[in-house]
């Protein structure tokens, strides 16, 4: 089951519209680290023509990496997609605090959308949500939930749970 021989999930990547900007806002809003960046060079790895392409690769707490990429290209898209487009994702943070979370991430350029509110269905009965904008217009989630979810009766898989805060990491 699964990819042979795979290890781990190693990085998720995000398409920006400006590395500099993002690789900021990912600093000063969601305590990401720059680990390195590269371009502008050419390549065409998904097959789609491309002019050129920028990379940055950054730690995002203890266990993400996240792949900033920035293409220019003829055909590409520059409206950001909805969170209910398909292929959009997002990325969600465990926090001890949501409001105290929610003010930051204001204070850091983003755009705090409806909330909190609380999760549907009886198996997260429990876990609060609130969905935020990056700059960019990117949909990112922070979420708080209790030590114990109901779903966990059901079955003995559980949820990755989160360390303490990685603001003491190096």
């Amino acid at each position: 089951m699964g990819i042979v021989s795979a290890r781990h999930v190693d990085h998720v990547g995000l398409v920006v519209p400006d590395l500099d900007a993002a690789i900021h806002f990912f600093e000063q809003a969601l305590g990401a680290l720059l680990l390195w960046r590269v371009g502008p060079f050419e390549e065409t790895p998904t097959g789609v023509p491309i002019d050129n392409v920028s990379v940055a690769m950054l730690r995002l707490g203890p266990n993400l990496n996240v792949e900033l990429q920035v293409f220019v290209a003829e055909t590409q898209r520059k409206d950001a997609p909805s969170n209910i487009d398909i292929g959009a994702g997002h990325i969600a943070f465990f926090v001890n605090d949501l409001q105290a979370a929610a003010r930051s991430l204001r204070e850091n350029g983003a755009e705090l959308l409806k909330g909190p509110i609380k999760a549907k269905g009886d198996v997260k009965k429990g876990e609060e949500i609130w969905y935020f904008k990056t700059p960019w217009g990117a949909f990112m989630e922070i979420l708080w939930r209790p030590d114990e979810l109901p779903y966990e009766n059901h079955t003995p898989f559980r949820l990755h749970q989160p360390n303490d805060s990685w603001a003491d990491e190096g």
